[in-house]
């Protein structure tokens, strides 16, 4: 028996009614507007202030990814989600070519955003408990591994979607024209939900646990002195931004993975009706991330940002 195949049947082949689409419709519709003014003024001082903010903290190279990737996914995918939202078709661009690229470039930019959130739940564990080390070893401990975040989805998806040997057949009446051919091979099709959907989704969720974990035990073990007051105190926005980001992907992306796993390991048809809108949540954390990224910001940049909104 083909899981997989029968997964991916059950989940776009569901008629999904016109009220589920235009709930999301709007939803995207009224959030994308401030979101990419957030981004504008996050890009804006990040260029003003690079010597403060990209030069002299590392912990903000992976937030100018993540910041760079869903203002890519927000540009580049989002108006063709919208045009399916509002029409329940591939209206206007019917084409082999187009699915292929669209296909692409929303499991590459949806799928990064949780690549990126994962590398910066670690790095901040790290930078937390072991930031000399860190310091001391920046090629080997930042650099090298976030590089590796860049480049590695793309390049793989790039081969899986284009050049993996396997049929593909679009249909323009289904989001992003269907699924890509090689998720109905196995073993390729759940490797590819465990290694970039499942494992992100579970390390995001563990060291952030891990960093509750540990304030806590060191408040306990030091009641009598500072020293736990002192890390929250110098670390409390990095902490508060990172619960922030991590939150926001786990709400979207948990109910997601725990639907394709109990699809895989014992019912395909569980979570069909409501698997549109789990996925679509996966634009959430897009949306609030230029927002998140202000928490880390010196106190300047966000009270200009602050009167900003109150004017």
């Amino acid at each position: 028996m083909n899981t997989t195949n029968d997964i991916s049947s059950v989940q776009y082949d569901t008629i999904f009614n016109d009220s589920t689409r235009l709930f999301w419709f709007l939803f995207v519709s009224i959030f994308t507007f401030p979101s990419l003014a957030c981004f504008l003024f996050d890009f804006y001082h990040f260029i003003k202030y690079r010597k403060i903010l990209i030069y002299n903290n590392i912990n903000h190279h992976v937030l100018l990814c993540l910041l760079i990737n869903d203002t890519l996914q927000m540009i580049i995918c989002q108006p063709f989600t919208l045009i399916y939202f509002y029409f329940g078709y591939v209206k206007y661009f019917s084409s082999a070519t187009f699915c292929l690229l669209w296909i692409y470039m929303e499991y590459t930019l949806v799928t990064q955003s949780l690549i990126f959130t994962m590398y910066t739940s670690v790095e901040r564990y790290m930078l937390l408990f072991y930031k000399q080390f860190m310091l001391k070893h920046k090629v080997l401990t930042h650099y090298i591994p976030l590089l590796i975040c860049c480049i590695y989805l793309p390049c793989i998806l790039l081969y899986l979607i284009f050049f993996f040997p396997c049929e593909q057949n679009f249909n323009y009446t289904e989001f992003e024209c269907g699924i890509p051919c090689y998720v109905d091979v196995q073993p390729f099709g759940i490797l590819n939900e465990v290694i970039h959907i499942l494992v992100p989704a579970s390390i995001i969720v563990i060291f952030n646990a891990l960093i509750l974990i540990r304030i806590i035990a060191i408040k306990k073990r030091t009641a009598s002195s500072s020293s736990s007051n002192n890390l929250w105190k110098q670390n409390r926005r990095m902490i508060l931004q990172l619960a922030a980001i991590a939150l926001s992907i786990s709400l979207a992306w948990i109910p997601y993975v725990i639907i394709i796993m109990v699809e895989i390991l014992a019912n395909p048809a569980f979570g069909s009706r409501v698997f549109f809108d789990f996925i679509n949540a996966t634009y959430i954390p897009s949306l609030c991330t230029p927002f998140f990224v202000v928490i880390g910001f010196p106190q300047e940049i966000r009270e200009k940002m602050f009167t900003c909104v109150r004017t």
